[in-house]
């Protein structure tokens, strides 16, 4: 009686924790829908319409192969956008880095007000470093370029990879602040290859070799992303 008592305490409980945790793993589902409906999704089919060619709006498309990225290489205007672009991107990205930094030194310093500002202005990076570090260094006498080289940059390294990290990605994508300053001119001389993909699926209506190039833009994206964090890990700000 025992023996056949206890099989089906055993069969429970092996159903229990077969199905242990999985309403909690229900909460990533639209975590996960999301993702494939804004990121995956476009990806593929950004992909489907780079080997064609297509006007953008009549429902036929010829497939074309890879012809829309030997264009790519050919394009004149693409490789100075392309240039354009990295300019942007590093550019703002050291510049941003810069004044919001000096920025929030000088916010987090002890001037009047500073309460209200931190209010205002994100400084969790800053108000998380360790103080008893800070104090322990100050009574050490490091002060100035010597307190920030080697006691409040390294804090701020989580943040300075975030930070930096995002500034490129949006560096690189750049598009509004070109089609408001300049529309991509004189000429194609201004644009970045986001201004440019605009031009060729709007304007020049080939949505195939737009879509070929924000692909491109997108792997650009990636891997300059995946190099500056490998690059910051081994600096040791990760």
């Amino acid at each position: 009686m025992s023996g056949k008592n206890a099989e089906p305490a055993v069969a429970t409980k092996s159903w229990r924790d077969r199905f242990k945790g999985a309403s909690v793993n229900l909460f990533y589902a639209p975590a996960l829908i999301m993702l494939v409906l804004f990121s995956l999704y476009p990806l593929i089919s950004g992909i489907g319409i780079s080997l064609t060619s297509w006007d953008g709006f009549n429902p036929e498309k010829i497939f074309v192969g890879l012809s829309n990225y030997v264009t790519m290489l050919r394009d004149a205007n693409f490789r100075m956008t392309l240039i354009n672009t990295f300019i942007y991107g590093i550019g703002s990205t050291i510049i941003q880095q810069v004044l919001g930094l000096g920025l929030a030194l000088l916010l987090n310093s002890k001037i009047k007000g500073r309460n209200l500002m931190r209010a205002i202005i994100y400084l969790a990076g800053l108000q998380g470093l360790d103080q008893s570090v800070v104090e322990a260094a100050s009574l050490d006498g490091a002060s100035g370029w010597k307190m920030f080289w080697n006691i409040t940059l390294p804090g701020l390294a989580p943040s300075f990879t975030t930070s930096v990290v995002l500034n490129l990605i949006g560096g690189l994508k750049l598009f509004d602040v070109i089609k408001v300053l300049t529309g991509g001119g004189p000429g194609y001389s201004t644009n970045s290859v986001s201004s440019y993909i605009s031009i060729q699926y709007f304007d020049n209506q080939n949505a195939g070799y737009a879509a070929a190039m924000g692909v491109v833009l997108f792997i650009i994206i990636a891997v300059v992303t995946t190099v500056m964090n490998k690059g910051l890990d081994k600096l040791g700000w990760n």
